[in-house]
């Protein structure tokens, strides 16, 4: 048997005690983040909510209208009487700057976070901001979910009361470590001098 013949007998065992090659070399187990959704939903309750990632850029409401500065980073908002369909195609909506006068604050928002093919963003950063800034009274309910292989799905979930001009801050974390995922919803402590908007 020649040096290459031991060299492709040597990687064809190994691959097989780990479990198993894939086509592209890699081995499985290892963990990948794929999208991560955050809905954020009011329950009669209506909070100027955004994402900000590491470098201070915002996608969400900003002040009295939309404003999209993270790339991947995809949101809808709306007050609409029920719960919204999770599983509906990302709306398309206008520029923010295009859009005439203030606007109403919505009462649920949900956002993707998926990089795009080969240009590494804020999924790999594995975390972000998330600020609730409350017009009125309510409950209001957070969910952070991972999804990704080879684990599937998971989710973190969390529930706050807020009341009006009392700004929220809270860090979401994402991640995946062989094959689990991991999703974490903490709230942290207010900044003496809130984000200008």
């Amino acid at each position: 048997m020649n040096g290459t013949s031991r060299f492709v007998l040597v990687c064809l065992t190994t691959c097989t005690l780990a479990c198993a090659c894939r086509a592209d070399g890699t081995v499985d187990g290892k963990g990948r983040v794929r999208s991560v959704r955050v809905d954020v939903f009011g329950w009669n309750a209506h909070a100027k909510t955004a994402l900000v990632d590491r470098s201070g850029r915002r996608t969400g409401w900003n002040g009295d209208r939309t404003i999209d500065q993270i790339p991947g980073c995809y949101f809808g908002a709306g007050s609409d009487e029920g719960i919204p369909d999770t599983e509906a195609p990302e709306p398309a909506r206008p520029a923010a700057d295009s859009l005439p006068g203030p606007q109403a604050t919505p009462m649920y928002y949900y956002f993707t976070i998926e990089d795009s093919a080969g240009v590494p963003g804020l999924i790999h950063e594995g975390a972000c901001e998330l600020t609730m800034d409350p017009v009125d009274q309510g409950k209001v309910q957070l969910t952070l979910l991972v999804r990704g292989e080879p684990f599937g799905e998971c989710k973190d979930t969390t529930s706050v009361w807020q009341a009006p001009n009392a700004r929220s801050r809270w860090q979401l974390s994402w991640g995946a470590t062989g094959n689990k995922c991991m999703a974490s919803i903490k709230r942290l402590p207010s900044k003496s001098s809130p984000n200008k908007h």
